[in-house]
């Protein structure tokens, strides 16, 4: 039963990282939200209870991404300085090229 709420709740916060990361501002409605992450309204009430909790829970999501983008700058591995750096630049405008609404 837990791991059914987690879904749900797992489910409505990709659904808004997605939308919110591919529009250059948030202008997100909760009905277009349940629709994409296949909830009723009640559920992203239920989870949240607002819509700035959600946007936090969402914020907190595209930060961890930046942090796993970032984390490929100190691995410890055979590339070059600028081998890696590459790779952080090409992995972070690749992210930033699918959630432009993350700028």
């Amino acid at each position: 039963m837990d791991s059914d709420k987690g879904d749900v709740k797992s489910r409505i916060v990709s659904a808004a990282a997605g939308i919110v990361g591919r529009r250059i501002g948030v202008n997100l409605t909760i009905r277009e939200l349940a629709k994409k992450a296949d909830v009723n309204i009640a559920a992203v009430n239920y989870y949240f209870n607002s819509k700035d909790n959600l946007m936090q829970e969402v914020e907190r999501t595209f930060a961890d991404q930046f942090k796993k983008i970032n984390m490929c700058l100190s691995l410890e591995d055979d590339l070059l300085p600028e081998e890696r750096l590459f790779q952080w630049a090409e992995m972070l405008m690749s992210y930033l090229m699918e959630y432009p609404g993350t700028i």
